[in-house]
């Protein structure tokens, strides 16, 4: 009986720890060919044509 239990209790551990991963979406970036100037203002057109993120963490 005691290893019954052992055995259950091991299988939920296991099943919980793979139910907590989580893997990062990831995010690609891509090549432009137009002029971007630095200005803090999103006005060039690559800007507009660009997808939207949410929520973003940069990890090393």
């Amino acid at each position: 009986m005691r290893k019954l239990f052992l055995l259950v209790v091991f299988f939920q551990i296991a099943l919980f720890s793979e139910a907590q991963r989580s893997y990062p979406d990831t995010l690609h970036a891509y090549y432009t060919v137009q002029k971007i100037d630095l200005d803090g203002k999103l006005t060039e057109e690559c800007w507009q044509n660009a997808m939207h993120i949410h929520n973003f963490t940069q990890r090393e």
